[in-house]
């Protein structure tokens, strides 16, 4: 779907403020540049603010051993101690979405909107804009465009014809584009057969598939009582005859593995799921233990041609726990 109108963000970034050229790092593969011997220079000092890498990125074994050097200093901008939190050695607090001023462009709809801060910062939390702001003055970078507010930012990047006291009134501006217009004589000819998916690397695994959940966005609300009740625990959806051809009932407390990683979850029998593929919805954080559940423990360090991670390229063994295992999880794996 056609997302307008679409915000200029290259304008907030200022890439001509840079006083020399700056190499560029895959954020998917950032367990391979934390832990690299060949990467000079090597990373030395890491900022993350806007997401949970020690969650969300593949290979996430590698991410957080690279995580836990003890020459890489991390400072991490968050509302909650995330997973990725857990390895900082400076946690600053973020506001939430009800303490600062943004705007929020397009994505699968045609509206510009405005969050207008309903509550002053709580606490010592402070806008990223206004962090950025303060780091700029104890770097001693005085350039005018490190100081802008964040109203300023947010002015810098909408489409023209759209003035941000209007926007702010308002609270949305929608602007949808032309209907496409439909030329019957046209004809597209599609050719080639469907690709075939890729082979288990033994005989017996599995393709693992890891959807958002309901109750779940990525990594986001696995934290929150609420949510987690609705999740309940983390569940494999598994079809019959895979359960059948493995002694797996209804319900049962499995290991799911490969050479990377091991996760235990419970299972959900069903034909929601093609045999062959098995199922675990949402991005559970590797803590509290009784719910850890981190699916990206078991992700390859692979990439397509393109330059994308192979997430579905996932293949696990899936084996029963033994009983002791089970009854003592069966108590405690009900998410809080």
């Amino acid at each position: 779907m056609e997302t307008v109108p679409a915000m200029d963000e290259s304008r907030a970034a200022r890439p001509d403020l840079r006083p020399r050229p700056s190499r560029s790092l895959d954020i998917a593969r950032l367990g391979e540049h934390l832990t690299s011997d060949a990467l000079s220079p090597p990373v030395m000092g890491l900022m993350v603010w806007g997401t949970n890498p020690a969650v969300v990125q593949p290979d996430a074994g590698r991410v957080r051993e690279g995580l836990a050097r003890e020459n890489l200093f991390t400072v991490v901008i968050e509302h909650f101690i995330t997973d990725t939190a857990r390895f900082a050695d400076v946690v600053l607090p973020s506001t939430t979405q009800l303490e600062h001023f943004d705007v929020h462009g397009a994505w699968g709809h045609h509206y510009i909107s405005v969050n207008n801060p309903a509550v002053p910062p709580l606490g010592e939390a402070r806008p990223h804009g206004e962090i950025m702001r303060l780091l700029a003055r104890r770097l001693g970078l005085d350039h005018p465009a490190l100081q802008e507010t964040d109203e300023e930012i947010a002015a810098s990047v909408l489409p023209s014809g759209i003035d941000l006291q209007s926007l702010k009134a308002q609270g949305w501006h929608k602007s949808s584009p032309a209907q496409p217009a439909f030329d019957p004589a046209r004809r597209v000819r599609l050719s080639g057969g469907v690709p075939l998916p890729p082979e288990p690397p033994n005989a017996g695994m599995l393709q693992l598939l890891t959807p958002k959940s309901h109750y779940f966005l990525n990594s986001t609300f696995a934290n929150m009582p609420r949510q987690r009740r609705a999740m309940r625990r983390p569940t494999l959806e598994m079809h019959p005859l895979d359960a059948d051809a493995r002694g797996i009932g209804d319900g049962t407390l499995v290991s799911v593995q490969n050479v990377r990683g091991q996760l235990r979850v419970w299972v959900r029998v069903t034909d929601d799921v093609h045999p062959g593929v098995v199922v675990l919805p949402g991005k559970w954080w590797g803590f509290p233990d009784e719910t850890s559940a981190l699916a990206n423990f078991l992700t390859p360090s692979a990439w397509s041609p393109g330059g994308q991670p192979a997430y579905n390229d996932t293949f696990v063994a899936v084996t029963t726990v033994n009983e002791d295992l089970a009854h003592t999880c069966d108590r405690t794996g009900e998410a809080p």
